[in-house]
């Protein structure tokens, strides 16, 4: 019931979260910016929106931002010291957990980054919603990619991948998407939050 107060996200869910990237990543500054909330309808994927407006799970391999979406939005998120914060090295980070587990109901997928060439595997498309559109890179499929997911994840553990790195651009960006586990799927819908933010280094 917690994940479905906004304020009892914001005051208690991301504070624990921006600790974490600072002690995990060994980061001199996090800036939390952007969360999202999924619970999957039991329709799904015929049914696109569940009946409290929650985002069902994303099917499809994407990263989340192209680097002309990174620029824009350290201008818009650092404004006047947008010059100071992109002098850093810094990356943009996601960081996903299931809110009841063991999961087994259309997990998170992973692709290697290094298995993923993004010269030939991205795509740049516009995500449109109704009050704002961003650009994201969707991924074509490559038989070299590797995919990795983390079985009956519990409530309890978060996946960090990046999504962008300052230093060596998309370079380490994860794919990632949900899935259907077909007759191994069992317990709850999936319910889960991601939370995005940049992390900034001191080297």
């Amino acid at each position: 019931k917690d994940f479905e107060d906004e304020a009892k996200i914001e005051n208690f869910y991301l504070p624990v979260v921006h600790d974490c990237l600072k002690k995990t990543l060994g980061a001199e500054e996090a800036c939390i910016f952007d969360y999202m909330v999924r619970r999957r309808e039991p329709a799904f994927p015929y049914q696109p929106k569940s009946r409290d407006n929650a985002t069902q799970p994303a099917l499809s391999a994407y990263i989340d931002y192209t680097t002309d979406e990174i620029s824009g939005r350290v201008s818009k998120y650092f404004k006047d010291k947008a010059a100071v914060y992109a002098s850093r090295h810094y990356q943009i980070v996601n960081v996903w957990k299931p809110l009841c587990g063991p999961l087994r109901d259309y997990p998170m997928a992973y692709c290697d980054a290094k298995t993923m060439d993004p010269s030939m595997d991205l795509l740049t498309v516009d995500e449109v919603f109704p009050t704002v559109a961003n650009e994201v890179y969707q991924v074509l499929y490559n038989p070299k990619h590797e995919w990795y997911y983390m079985p009956d994840q519990g409530s309890d553990e978060v996946a960090i991948f990046a999504g962008y790195d300052s230093e060596r651009g998309q370079a380490v960006a994860v794919p990632h998407c949900s899935f259907d586990l077909g007759d191994a799927s069992s317990g709850e819908q999936r319910e889960s939050i991601e939370v995005r933010a940049s992390v900034f280094y001191g080297d």
